[in-house]
């Protein structure tokens, strides 16, 4: 969960937000209007609110486990067949507690979480690989250009 770029309230807002549940760490912000379905998990214990499309998941299980699991296709696709309302899709908080979520033993789900936890880390290393390879390329590509032109120049 990244927050740099979150909106402030004022304090009145805030504690009217906020009167249910302040976040924990190993807490998941889901999204349940709109752009449903989409999960972010609370890696620290910090103030703030949520607005109202969005609920608290407090996991009783590995939240880590359970993060993967609702970005999972398996999950992704029973969220798709709880959504109801055309003109905003909205998956309802009774229809949530309905999700078939395979729980091995916490042995199993803090492996499983840490194997994921693990293919995140080597992805976001490469992607900064190949997000320099291609800085490097496009200034080699603006320097062969140059040269060219200056080679053609009178």
């Amino acid at each position: 969960l990244v927050l740099e770029s979150a909106k402030l309230v004022d304090k009145e807002t805030f504690e009217e937000f906020s009167k249910r549940h302040n976040p924990s760490k190993g807490d998941i912000v889901f999204c349940r209007v709109g752009t449903y379905g989409t999960s972010a998990l609370v890696g620290e214990d910090t103030n703030f609110c949520l607005g109202q499309n969005t609920v608290f998941i407090i996991p009783n299980c590995n939240s880590e486990y359970l993060f993967a699991f609702l970005n999972s296709p398996f999950a992704q696709t029973q969220i798709d067949s709880l959504i109801s309302g055309t003109a905003q899709p909205t998956v309802s908080l009774k229809s949530l507690k309905s999700l078939d979520v395979p729980l091995p033993d916490e042995e199993k789900q803090k492996k499983t979480s840490d194997e994921i936890n693990k293919i995140f880390r080597q992805v976001e290393c490469l992607t900064k690989i190949y997000e320099e390879k291609l800085q490097n390329l496009t200034i080699l590509k603006s320097a062969v250009f140059t040269k060219e032109l200056q080679s053609e120049a009178p």
